[in-house]
C-alpha cells in the first residue's frame, strides 16, 4: 500500500471495514451510532455515503451478533492518477448469534478518492473472483 499524509491506505481501508462490519453485525444495538461511526470514514457526498444512510432501516431490525475478526488483508492496490485508487479487502469473521456460530468471508473492492488532504472511500462492491 501507499503512505498518504503519514497514514497507510491499507490502514484506512481496514479501519473503515472494521466499523462497517461492526455496523452491519450489531443490528438494533446502537444502530445509529454504529452507522455514524462508519460514515465518519466515508467521503460525503459519495455513493457509499448515500448507500450507508439508506441501509439504516435494514439493520435496525437485525439481532446483534458477537463479531470476531479472524483475518483482514488488503491487496490489489491500483492507483488511478494522483487522486484515486482501488484496493481489495478480504476478511473472515466469526459471528455468534442465537443460531450459533457462523463464518462470514468476503472480498470487497473499495474505491478511494482524494478529498482535501485525505483519501476517503467513495464506493465499494464485491470483488470479482
Amino acid at each position: 500500500g501507499e503512505i498518504v499524509n503519514g497514514v497507510s491506505t491499507l490502514e484506512q481501508a481496514i479501519a473503515f471495514m472494521k466499523v462497517y462490519l461492526y455496523y452491519t453485525t450489531q443490528g438494533y444495538s446502537n444502530t445509529r451510532e454504529n452507522l455514524n461511526a462508519a460514515k465518519a470514514h466515508v467521503a460525503n457526498p459519495s455513493p457509499l455515503y448515500t448507500n450507508l444512510e439508506r441501509s439504516y432501516i435494514g439493520y435496525y431490525y437485525i439481532a446483534p451478533q458477537k463479531m470476531t475478526v479472524e483475518q483482514m488483508d488488503v491487496d490489489n492496490f491500483i492507483p488511478y492518477g494522483d487522486n484515486a485508487f482501488t484496493c481489495d479487502l478480504s476478511y473472515k469473521l466469526i459471528l455468534n448469534n442465537w443460531v450459533g456460530e457462523t463464518v462470514d468471508e468476503n472480498t470487497i473492492r473499495i474505491a478511494f478518492t482524494k478529498r482535501g488532504n485525505a483519501f476517503l472511500p467513495v464506493n465499494m462492491l464485491l470483488a470479482g473472483n
